[in-house]
């Protein structure tokens, strides 16, 4: 059995999450933003599945659970006592089919950069995060909000074991792909999160193809633009008096600082999955265009790209499977700009939480 995360009473009113991360740096930013929507109400966590991708599996289950013990530190220092503990399930240990190598050059050796994340006593539960997908899907049927901004490696096992989690979500909402002739951050054509696992992104396509939920996809052509500065952190730092948490991303962040400099995009850092998690939450502030994706697999120079056919006429040719429209496709954050709205309402909804 899951342990549950809240009665269906304590639900009422707000939306239930399940997130399959890999933390990750801008991972850490997300699952730190649910923690303080949790805090103020806003939503319950059913749970998270930690998936190897930016670090091992190992590592990834370690740092969810640093970073959620930091979160739940906040939250008794703000007298926001949590009853109910936030379950971690371990994911899939790597891609369904090709391995792939761990770049510990972008997110740090074990995927949390400088942040001093003590080694926590909490452990993940004894089921596999594929067989959580299915169960939490079942208890909360018609009410999970599921996002996953890291590989889909974990959902697409998951949906081998049971072929009805798409039936039983209230929405996807996935962080991964590149489109509308944006470049990939991997290859020339390929996003990370598609290219570490493009058969099981492809499986995931396969799947929802003229299911109830239509999968959101978060693509790296907008969450490029969601750039956190230097300045961003010190700003957050001496708002919250330097709290642990917030001391522990700022030290996270540097690392992620400094890679992206060292790649020629200066000293800032490309933050995708925290918005991917809003989005989720608020698909509402962005705008989206209905499609069919499918993943290249095969060819070594185009595996993991993610082609979007956005002309319904098309999907019903040979080369587009079933031929059934599998995607809403993020296209713009409308604003000025839109995306920097997003990451300036993370910056003021963590010094509330921190604050109290």
């Amino acid at each position: 059995m899951v342990t549950e995360a809240g009665s269906a009473t304590q639900h009422a009113g707000k939306k239930v999450v399940l997130l399959d991360c890999d933390p990750g740096i801008d991972d850490a930013m997300a699952i730190v933003d649910l923690l303080a929507r949790r805090a103020f109400g806003e939503i319950d966590i059913a749970g998270l599945i930690a998936t190897a991708g930016n670090a091992s599996v190992d590592d990834c289950v370690s740092s969810a659970l640093s970073w959620l013990e930091l979160g739940e530190r906040t939250d008794r220092d703000r007298e926001c006592s949590r009853a109910d503990q936030t379950p971690v399930f371990k994911g899939a240990a790597g891609p369904i089919e090709v391995a792939h190598d761990f770049t510990p050059e972008t997110h740090g050796e074990h995927g949390r950069g400088y942040a001093p994340l003590a080694r926590t006593e909490g452990t993940a539960s004894s089921m596999h995060g594929a067989r959580a997908w299915s169960e939490l899907s079942i208890r909360h049927e018609g009410e999970l909000h599921a996002v996953v901004i890291g590989p889909l490696s974990t959902l697409a096992a998951a949906l081998d074991l049971d072929g009805g989690i798409p039936d039983r979500l209230a929405s996807l909402t996935i962080m991964g792909g590149t489109f509308c002739g944006h470049p990939g951050n991997t290859t020339a054509v390929a996003e990370w999160n598609s290219h570490f696992d493009p058969e099981a992104a492809q499986r995931v396509c396969e799947r929802f193809a003229g299911s109830a939920v239509v999968p959101r996809w978060c693509g790296q052509n907008v969450t490029d633009s969601a750039v956190i500065s230097p300045a961003d952190v010190t700003e957050v730092l001496s708002a919250t008096r330097g709290a642990p948490v917030t001391r522990a991303l700022a030290a996270a962040l540097r690392f992620y600082f400094e890679f992206h400099d060292a790649v020629g995009e200066g000293y800032c850092a490309k933050v995708h999955d925290p918005i991917a998690t809003a989005l989720a939450l608020q698909p509402a502030l962005g705008r989206w265009s209905p499609a069919r994706i499918d993943v290249a697999t095969s060819d070594r120079l185009t595996r993991g790209q993610t082609v979007a056919e956005f002309q319904p006429e098309r999907w019903r040719g040979g080369d587009y499977g079933s031929g059934r429209r599998n995607a809403d496709i993020l296209v713009e954050v409308p604003g000025h700009p839109g995306v920097d709205n997003i990451l300036a309402d993370w910056k003021a909804r963590h010094v509330r939480w921190v604050r109290g």
